[in-house]
């Protein structure tokens, strides 16, 4: 299924899940495209990068009571090194690796996040984690715009993703798999994506993750905006999920072995989080410079069109 169809079905679908099957929805392409909608305004969309954490840690206690968008024993970048994978971006996308300092707090009582545990209940000994970050640039956001003064956001379509190379070893044969071009479904809390790679796996669109909730508003009031100014929406997809489509298609392009290689990648608990964030901007008013230039320009085609009729 192309993704114009897919971002239409998720706008569809959504409309429905919310009440009314005569809701408005508007695709805000982030290509400079200006969009007038029912309250006579013209509106257009830009974005800053999406960016999603791969994994946290080599250290499961610190996945645990730190973070609320990890689960203990979802160590991706363990995963990773027993099977020798490669990161890289594709098509866009960009692989940034880096540490980061997390406190320990596997011994910690109160484990309900966000309620941060007491600082005798813990052992506040310093991890240094490990981390894995893909960014890629907002291509849409779809949203139910009904209600103008209350829109909701029912989709986000990203551009580029991640390679993962496999070299031969005691847990794989070897090969590549490449996840990208993200349609999120933020009613239905799944993600699709493009997932092409080797050893015979052929280029589909599938559904990659399953997501357990949103932090942040999935809502924006357009109809208020003065002219320049602007609404974010800004979110974090939270406790990402591969779907048995996704693990089998990882399995057979990287080309895991039974055993060890498969069953370190059907462990994975929890994949890590998607951070996004696009505006929408109602269409400023022209500068006084912009309509000189207007009218000198009109001036000028009326000079020309009088000498032409003569």
């Amino acid at each position: 299924m192309k993704f114009v169809q897919v971002l239409k079905s998720v706008a569809l679908a959504s409309a429905l899940v919310a009440g009314s099957s005569y809701a408005v929805t508007q695709t805000f392409v982030n290509d400079g495209s200006f969009y007038t909608l029912a309250n006579g305004k013209t509106y257009f969309a830009n974005s800053q990068l999406i960016s999603g954490s791969l994994n946290l840690s080599n250290d499961a206690t610190a996945l645990d009571n730190t973070q609320p968008y990890f689960s203990a024993g979802s160590s991706v970048i363990s995963a990773f090194g027993i099977a020798n994978i490669a990161l890289s971006g594709a098509n866009g996308g960009q692989a940034i690796t880096g540490t980061v300092n997390y406190t320990d707090r596997s011994n910690c009582t109160a484990n309900a996040t966000p309620v941060p545990c007491d600082s005798t209940n813990y052992d506040p000994t310093v991890l240094t984690a490990d981390t894995v970050s893909v960014t890629a640039p907002i291509k849409s956001l779809t949203a139910d715009v009904t209600n103008l003064s209350n829109a909701q956001a029912l989709s986000v379509f990203v551009t580029g993703g991640l390679t993962q190379t496999a070299a031969a070893s005691q847990v794989a044969t070897g090969g590549n798999i490449t996840i990208q071009n993200l349609n999120v479904d933020l009613v239905n809390k799944v993600i699709f994506a493009d997932v092409s790679g080797s050893n015979g796996l052929v280029s589909s669109n599938i559904q990659v993750f399953t997501f357990a909730g949103v932090t942040g508003p999935t809502s924006l009031d357009i109809n208020s905006l003065a002219p320049g100014q602007s609404v974010t929406v800004k979110d974090r997809i939270d406790h990402l999920k591969l779907t048995t489509a996704a693990q089998n298609a990882i399995i057979k392009g990287l080309g895991l072995k039974s055993g060890l290689g498969q069953n370190t990648l059907k462990g994975l608990t929890d994949i890590g989080y998607l951070d996004s964030q696009i505006t929408i901007t109602a269409q400023p008013v022209p500068e006084p410079s912009t309509y000189a230039l207007m009218a000198l320009g009109l001036a000028g085609a009326g000079f020309v069109a009088r000498r032409r009729s003569r």
